[in-house]
Protein backbone atom coordinates (compact mmCIF):
# COMPACT_ATOMS: atom_id res chain seq x y z
CA UNK A 1 0.00 0.00 0.00
CA UNK A 2 2.41 2.60 0.62
CA UNK A 3 4.54 1.82 -2.70
CA UNK A 4 1.08 2.66 -3.84
CA UNK A 5 0.47 5.86 -2.44
CA UNK A 6 4.07 6.74 -2.81
CA UNK A 7 4.12 6.00 -7.07
CA UNK A 8 0.64 8.59 -6.44
CA UNK A 9 2.28 11.14 -4.68
CA UNK A 10 6.17 11.57 -6.10
CA UNK A 11 4.97 13.24 -9.26
CA UNK A 12 3.70 16.14 -6.80
CA UNK A 13 7.88 16.89 -6.59
CA UNK A 14 8.92 16.09 -10.59
CA UNK A 15 6.12 17.90 -11.97
CA UNK A 16 6.25 21.38 -9.94
CA UNK A 17 8.27 23.93 -12.06
CA UNK A 18 11.76 24.93 -11.14
CA UNK A 19 13.73 22.99 -8.39
CA UNK A 20 11.49 20.09 -6.80
CA UNK A 21 10.67 20.31 -3.78
CA UNK A 22 12.99 17.49 -1.32
CA UNK A 23 11.79 18.14 1.87
CA UNK A 24 8.74 19.97 3.55
CA UNK A 25 8.76 22.97 5.40
CA UNK A 26 6.58 23.86 8.00
CA UNK A 27 4.01 26.88 6.96
CA UNK A 28 0.83 28.43 8.85
CA UNK A 29 -2.02 27.22 7.68
CA UNK A 30 -4.41 29.22 5.88
CA UNK A 31 -6.38 31.65 8.12
CA UNK A 32 -10.03 30.28 7.34
CA UNK A 33 -9.15 26.70 8.23
CA UNK A 34 -7.89 28.55 11.64
CA UNK A 35 -11.53 29.46 12.27
CA UNK A 36 -12.87 26.98 10.49
CA UNK A 37 -11.04 24.59 14.02
CA UNK A 38 -12.58 26.94 16.21
CA UNK A 39 -15.97 26.32 15.09
CA UNK A 40 -15.76 23.01 14.38
CA UNK A 41 -13.09 21.90 16.65
CA UNK A 42 -13.56 17.57 16.33
CA UNK A 43 -12.77 18.00 12.33
CA UNK A 44 -9.41 19.55 13.35
CA UNK A 45 -8.40 16.65 15.68
CA UNK A 46 -5.25 14.12 14.53
CA UNK A 47 -6.34 10.72 14.14
CA UNK A 48 -3.86 7.84 13.30
CA UNK A 49 -4.35 5.58 10.46
CA UNK A 50 -6.11 2.82 11.34
CA UNK A 51 -7.84 -0.16 9.58
CA UNK A 52 -8.68 -0.79 5.31
CA UNK A 53 -9.31 2.90 5.04
CA UNK A 54 -11.68 4.42 2.68
CA UNK A 55 -13.49 2.54 -0.34
CA UNK A 56 -13.24 4.35 -3.81
CA UNK A 57 -17.00 4.29 -4.11
CA UNK A 58 -17.60 6.14 -0.74
CA UNK A 59 -14.97 8.60 -2.02
CA UNK A 60 -16.60 8.89 -5.55
CA UNK A 61 -19.97 9.16 -3.36
CA UNK A 62 -19.19 11.67 -0.85
CA UNK A 63 -17.82 14.08 -3.89
CA UNK A 64 -20.88 13.59 -6.33
CA UNK A 65 -23.36 14.42 -3.31
CA UNK A 66 -21.33 17.38 -1.62
CA UNK A 67 -20.53 19.08 -5.42
CA UNK A 68 -24.34 18.74 -5.96
CA UNK A 69 -25.48 20.27 -2.69
CA UNK A 70 -23.74 23.21 -2.59
CA UNK A 71 -24.14 25.99 -5.12
CA UNK A 72 -21.38 27.69 -6.51
CA UNK A 73 -20.61 31.36 -5.13
CA UNK A 74 -18.41 34.04 -6.19
CA UNK A 75 -18.38 36.21 -2.71
CA UNK A 76 -15.15 36.12 -1.27
CA UNK A 77 -15.49 35.26 2.54
CA UNK A 78 -13.31 34.86 5.22
CA UNK A 79 -14.68 31.58 6.80
CA UNK A 80 -15.12 27.81 5.73
CA UNK A 81 -18.45 26.48 6.52
CA UNK A 82 -20.09 22.82 6.25
CA UNK A 83 -22.38 22.35 3.94
CA UNK A 84 -24.13 25.96 3.41
CA UNK A 85 -26.67 26.92 0.31
CA UNK A 86 -24.33 28.44 -1.41
CA UNK A 87 -20.20 28.63 -1.02
CA UNK A 88 -16.59 28.15 -2.75
CA UNK A 89 -13.91 25.81 -2.73
CA UNK A 90 -12.97 25.85 1.07
CA UNK A 91 -16.81 25.17 1.77
CA UNK A 92 -16.68 22.57 -0.79
CA UNK A 93 -13.38 21.16 0.44
CA UNK A 94 -14.48 20.89 4.04
CA UNK A 95 -17.83 19.42 3.30
CA UNK A 96 -16.20 16.63 1.62
CA UNK A 97 -13.60 15.85 4.34
CA UNK A 98 -16.17 16.08 7.31
CA UNK A 99 -18.22 13.91 5.64
CA UNK A 100 -15.44 11.12 4.87
CA UNK A 101 -14.15 11.48 8.34
CA UNK A 102 -17.96 10.29 9.48
CA UNK A 103 -17.81 7.80 7.15
CA UNK A 104 -14.79 6.64 8.70
CA UNK A 105 -11.95 8.35 7.19
CA UNK A 106 -8.98 9.39 9.19
CA UNK A 107 -7.09 12.82 9.44
CA UNK A 108 -4.62 11.06 8.07
CA UNK A 109 -5.68 10.56 4.81
CA UNK A 110 -8.00 13.24 4.45
CA UNK A 111 -5.47 16.45 3.50
CA UNK A 112 -6.58 20.04 2.75
CA UNK A 113 -4.81 22.08 0.62
CA UNK A 114 -4.41 25.13 -0.74
CA UNK A 115 -3.07 24.73 -4.72
CA UNK A 116 -2.65 27.69 -7.32
CA UNK A 117 -4.65 27.25 -10.62
CA UNK A 118 -1.45 27.61 -13.26
CA UNK A 119 -3.69 28.93 -15.93
CA UNK A 120 -5.44 31.71 -14.00
CA UNK A 121 -3.18 32.00 -11.17
CA UNK A 122 -6.36 31.99 -8.69
CA UNK A 123 -6.01 30.23 -5.39
CA UNK A 124 -8.03 27.57 -4.44
CA UNK A 125 -8.87 24.56 -1.93
CA UNK A 126 -8.96 21.06 -3.13
CA UNK A 127 -8.86 17.95 -1.05
CA UNK A 128 -5.94 15.23 -1.09
CA UNK A 129 -7.53 11.64 -0.45
CA UNK A 130 -4.72 8.95 0.03
CA UNK A 131 -6.47 5.24 -0.18
CA UNK A 132 -5.29 2.13 -0.59
CA UNK A 133 -5.59 2.64 -4.58
CA UNK A 134 -3.40 5.71 -4.66
CA UNK A 135 -4.21 9.16 -4.09
CA UNK A 136 -7.09 11.38 -5.30
CA UNK A 137 -8.04 15.17 -5.17
CA UNK A 138 -11.31 15.82 -5.00
CA UNK A 139 -12.06 19.34 -6.38
CA UNK A 140 -15.21 20.93 -6.72
CA UNK A 141 -14.91 21.88 -9.95
CA UNK A 142 -14.85 18.72 -11.64
CA UNK A 143 -17.78 15.76 -11.13
CA UNK A 144 -14.83 13.01 -11.24
CA UNK A 145 -12.31 12.32 -8.80
CA UNK A 146 -8.65 13.60 -10.28
CA UNK A 147 -5.79 11.16 -9.91
CA UNK A 148 -3.48 12.90 -8.11
CA UNK A 149 -0.97 13.54 -11.05
CA UNK A 150 -3.46 14.99 -13.15
CA UNK A 151 -4.46 17.74 -9.85
CA UNK A 152 -0.78 18.52 -10.06
CA UNK A 153 -0.65 19.10 -13.49
CA UNK A 154 -3.15 21.71 -12.93
CA UNK A 155 -2.25 23.18 -10.15
CA UNK A 156 0.92 23.84 -8.02
CA UNK A 157 0.41 22.90 -4.41
CA UNK A 158 1.15 26.07 -1.90
CA UNK A 159 0.52 24.26 1.12
CA UNK A 160 -0.91 21.02 2.71
CA UNK A 161 -1.83 19.51 5.91
CA UNK A 162 -0.09 16.93 7.39
CA UNK A 163 -0.69 13.68 7.61
CA UNK A 164 0.72 13.12 11.24
CA UNK A 165 -1.27 16.39 12.40
CA UNK A 166 -4.23 18.19 10.24
CA UNK A 167 -3.29 21.38 12.02
CA UNK A 168 0.22 21.42 10.91
CA UNK A 169 0.79 22.15 7.40
CA UNK A 170 3.60 22.26 5.00
CA UNK A 171 4.55 23.65 1.36
CA UNK A 172 4.66 19.94 0.19
CA UNK A 173 3.68 16.44 1.04
CA UNK A 174 6.25 14.79 3.33
CA UNK A 175 7.60 11.85 2.53
CA UNK A 176 7.46 9.16 3.44
CA UNK A 177 3.40 9.25 4.31
CA UNK A 178 1.79 7.35 6.75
Amino acid sequence: MRKLILRAILPIFFVQPCIPRVHAEFTLPPFQYTAFCVKYPTDCKSQPPSGTGLELRKIQLVNTAVNAQIAPSERTRNTWELYPHEGDCGDYAVSKRHLLLSLGGKSSQLLLAEVLNRKSGEHHLILIVLYEGGALALDNLYEYLLPLDEAVRQYQLLRVASPDNPNIWRTSLPLPLP
